[in-house]
C-alpha cells in the first residue's frame, strides 16, 4: 500500500494518479514503447472494446469476489454489497430501502 501524508492514496492523498502508476509500474520501457504504439494503432472502436471488456471482467471479479468472502450472504445481499464497496454506502442504503419498500408493495 502506498500511504502518504493525508491517508492512503485512495483516499486523496496528496500523489497524483500519475505518479501511483509510475510507483506501480514495473513494466520494462521496451515493452510499455511497444504496448503503446499497439494500443495507438487500434481504432478508437477497438480501444473502446477493450475497455468495455476490462471493465466487465473487473466487474465479475469483485462480484466473485464478494461471494467468496461472504457466502453467508445471500446473492442480494452480496449485490448490495457490491454497490456499497463502489458506489458507496449512500447509494447502498437507498437501494436497499427502495427493495424493501417493493418487497412490502
Amino acid at each position: 500500500m502506498i500511504a502518504r501524508r493525508g491517508g492512503p492514496w485512495w483516499c486523496g492523498a496528496t500523489q497524483t494518479s500519475s505518479h501511483i502508476i509510475a510507483d506501480m509500474d514495473d513494466t520494462h520501457p521496451n515493452a510499455r514503447r511497444v504496448q503503446t504504439e499497439l494500443l495507438r494503432a487500434c481504432t478508437p472502436e477497438r480501444r473502446l472494446a477493450m475497455a468495455l471488456e476490462l471493465t466487465d471482467w473487473v466487474l465479475q471479479v469483485s462480484r466473485r469476489a464478494i461471494a467468496s468472502a461472504r457466502p453467508d450472504l445471500s446473492p442480494q445481499e452480496q449485490s448490495l454489497l457490491f454497490v456499497e464497496i463502489h458506489y458507496g454506502r449512500e447509494l447502498a442504503d437507498r437501494l436497499r430501502s427502495n427493495l424493501k419498500s417493493r418487497k412490502g408493495s
